[in-house]
This record gives structure tokens, C-alpha cells and sequence, in this order.
């Protein structure tokens, strides 16, 4: 278990250049959305899955932390659900805004905020990480369970990279392969068994 998370590339550099990181998602907030293909399929899918195992329903009250340009948050709210859409980037959290503006919807208050700074009173009924690696740990977990009333979720992915040239491109910038999503999957499991 421990020597999955610390052969994470991910989460090694992202440890080891914080701010980069952070300049990195300021400067591909408008452009995120494209990046991802299809941003709207794994939101629907895991708002689907949760909605047919009873963690969600319209009117729960969910917290999505890391939720960028809001691929999780918006389907979330189309549900009915009120959700707390929470970003360390200002420009994620304006694309969020945006997007919410451009469609008219309702029910997403967006906070732009460092997670481990939410307090209690941030605790809503089910806490949702998706592609989130600092709640890809056992501190991560603990702490989505501080701001849950009832349910913890970590989406780590669909299980395999969708576009092959992102794995290139990793390869190439980092110099390492990139890590499979099975990799972090049973990690997690492995901690919660």
C-alpha cells in the first residue's frame, strides 16, 4: 500500500512543486473542458452510479472538493442536489461560475478555498473527490470523513486513459510512465479493507 502511493508520480510531484501545480490549473482553467474529450461523461456516469446506490439524491447536500471547471458539480446540481463546490484555482473557480451563469443553473455555491482549511460548518452530507490526489491517502480520507455527514466518495477515474497521447506526453515531461488508475484503486481499497 505504501509503496503504491509513494511510486505516484502524480502525487510525488505535485508534493514536491505545489505552486507549479497551481500555476498549472490557472493557466488550463479555460481550456480544461477541451482537454478532457467528453468532460461531461464521467460526471453523469459516477452522478448515475451514486444516485442508484442511494448516496445522492435531489436535495442532498454535497461537497465537491477540487471541482475544477465543475465537471462533477454541474450534474450534480442538474439532479437537484446543493452542492459546495470547492478550488484552490481562481480561474477554475470563475470557469465554474461561468459555466453555471452560461447554462442558468442554480444550486452550486462555488468557494474558492484550500480544502484543508474548511472548518465544520463545511460539512454537508456527502463529500466527493474526484481526481482529487490529496484525498488519495489515509490523512486524505480521514479528512473527507471530517466534512462528511454520511458518505465519502473518491472517484479516481473510468479505469483507463482515454486519449493515449496524454501518455505520451506524460512520458515524455516526466520521464516516467504514467501510472495505471488500478494502481490507485487498490490502494484505496487496500486501506479501507
Amino acid at each position: 500500500m505504501q509503496d503504491a502511493q509513494a511510486r505516484s508520480i502524480l502525487r510525488r510531484s505535485q508534493e514536491a512543486s505545489p505552486g507549479r501545480w497551481h500555476t498549472f490549473y490557472e493557466h488550463v482553467a479555460d481550456v480544461w473542458l477541451d482537454l478532457q474529450g467528453d468532460p461531461w461523461r464521467l460526471g453523469s456516469e459516477v452522478v448515475a452510479a451514486l444516485t442508484g446506490e442511494g448516496v445522492v439524491r435531489p436535495g442532498s447536500r454535497v461537497l465537491d472538493l477540487g471541482s475544477g471547471p465543475g465537471t462533477l458539480a454541474i450534474p450534480l446540481a442538474r439532479l437537484g442536489a446543493e452542492v459546495t463546490a470547492v478550488d484552490l484555482s481562481p480561474r477554475m473557480s470563475a470557469r465554474l461560475a461561468s459555466t453555471l451563469t452560461e447554462q442558468g443553473l442554480s444550486g452550486v455555491e462555488v468557494q474558492t478555498a484550500d480544502w484543508s482549511a474548511l472548518t465544520a460548518a463545511a460539512r454537508r452530507d456527502v463529500c466527493v473527490a474526484a481526481g482529487f490526489p490529496p484525498a488519495a491517502s489515509p490523512a486524505g480520507i480521514d479528512r473527507l470523513e471530517q466534512l462528511s455527514e454520511s458518505a465519502c466518495v473518491i472517484v479516481t477515474g473510468a479505469g483507463s486513459e482515454p486519449f493515449p497521447f496524454r501518455r505520451g506526453i506524460w512520458q515524455r515531461l516526466m520521464r516516467d510512465p504514467l501510472p495505471e488508475a488500478q494502481e490507485q484503486l487498490a490502494f484505496l481499497l487496500g486501506y479501507l479493507l
